[in-house]
């Protein structure tokens, strides 16, 4: 049997806390009661909040005005108890608005039960902003060649 040599090096295990407070999308797991129980690094920074702020508290109250995503969680919950997608506009604990692209699934336990949801919210600010730059450039570049026309 032959070795891996960069697998030697690896912890033969890694605590998940870490790999997803490495990730760069939002991470927020919230157990049935829709109770937050872990919140990344990137979701404080997406929501506009601490985590000390949303740990124990109800996702619900936190942020009630995203009903598209409670409603996911809700499916996740639910007894179809499906994972979901979606890209809407997360409405911030301030008020403010970012486009996000929305993962929402089951949390399950040892035995295969719901335990809770795990949501990933992915910040799409940077994709928007080049798709409107494409647009913008494509438009001019339509005028451009509108403007050669009309000037044989």
């Amino acid at each position: 049997m032959t070795t891996t040599p960069y697998l030697d090096d690896v912890p033969a295990t890694i605590p998940w806390q870490d790999v997803l407070t490495s990730l760069e999308d939002a991470v927020m797991v919230v157990d049935c009661s829709r109770g937050v129980m872990f919140v990344n690094q990137a979701a404080e920074t997406l929501t506009g909040l601490s985590a000390q702020k949303m740990l124990a508290r109800a996702f619900d109250d936190l942020f009630h005005t995203n009903s598209w995503l409670l409603t996911m969680i809700g499916k996740s919950l639910g007894p179809e108890e499906s994972t979901s997608r979606s890209e809407n506009n997360f409405i911030r604990y301030r008020g403010t608005q970012v486009p996000v692209s929305a993962l929402v699934s089951p949390l399950r336990d040892q035995d295969g039960g719901v335990a809770g949801s795990v949501l990933l919210l992915r910040d799409q600010t940077l994709r928007q902003t080049m798709e409107e730059a494409l647009r913008r450039s494509d438009r001019l570049a339509l005028l451009g060649l509108s403007l050669i026309h009309i000037c044989r």
